[in-house]
């Protein structure tokens, strides 16, 4: 069957505390536990227009599209070359980012929005590797990443790249909209983008979490909903 995904912007606004400009960093999520929230009057909603929204929609279906583009079928995986676009994205935002290669071709790619300390960090965390295609069986090219009547098609657009489009299309709006807005986060956001779910999960996750904690040490984690 062919898989398909409808191109949506995120939804949501920020929330901020009055008077210092700084967002909590706090989300709606089935798969995030939720605190309760501070009282009303301490705190305040940033809501952006519907051109920004539109815009991030927009943005976001092309970072999708480009992560479509890139065959990081596992075996052999290659995610490599996606985590390299990955990387010239979050250098060209100015976002700090770490790039690890676990072994050749394989790849990890963690970048990091400072939050004030106030509350522990929130990880955003996707996938680069996708499963086998029959091309025979799609109606269209499964690497192309064709929109057709408001559908995106394309290996990886439920699982996992559209979570991975959705995680980089969010650092870059709280790097606009917050960091460069001169507000704060109360927690740092770190997104992580792995290898290697699919098959074997060697270098995965795992390897990550094994080798390098601290890149991803977190309160919470946010990973792709399951119905």
């Amino acid at each position: 069957m062919t898989p398909r995904r409808r191109a949506a912007p995120a939804g949501g606004a920020l929330r901020a505390r009055k008077g210092k400009g700084r967002t909590t960093g706090s989300a709606k999520s089935r798969s995030v536990p939720t605190r309760s929230e501070p009282p009303e009057s301490a705190t305040t909603t940033i809501d952006l227009d519907v051109r920004t929204w539109t815009l991030a929609a927009a943005e976001t279906l092309e970072h999708l599209k480009r992560c479509i583009r890139i065959n990081t079928v596992n075996p052999p995986g290659n995610e490599i070359a996606l985590a390299r676009v990955l990387a010239g994205i979050f250098d060209g935002a100015g976002i700090h980012r770490t790039l690890l290669e676990p072994a050749t071709g394989r790849a990890a790619i963690v970048a990091r929005i400072p939050g004030d300390g106030t509350q522990q960090p929130l990880l955003l965390l996707a996938h680069m590797d996708v499963v086998g295609v029959e091309p025979a069986e799609w109606s269209v090219d499964p690497f192309e990443g064709a929109v057709r009547d408001g559908y995106l098609y394309g290996r990886g657009a439920i699982d996992d790249k559209g979570m991975l489009a959705v995680n980089l299309q969010a650092m870059l709006l709280l790097k606009r909209h917050v960091i460069d807005a001169g507000g704060t986060l109360t927690r740092d956001v770190v997104f992580a983008a792995t290898s290697d779910e699919e098959a074997g999960g060697l270098w995965g996750i795992d390897w990550l979490v094994a080798n390098h904690p601290e890149l991803v040490r977190a309160e919470y984690a946010t990973v792709t909903p399951r119905p």
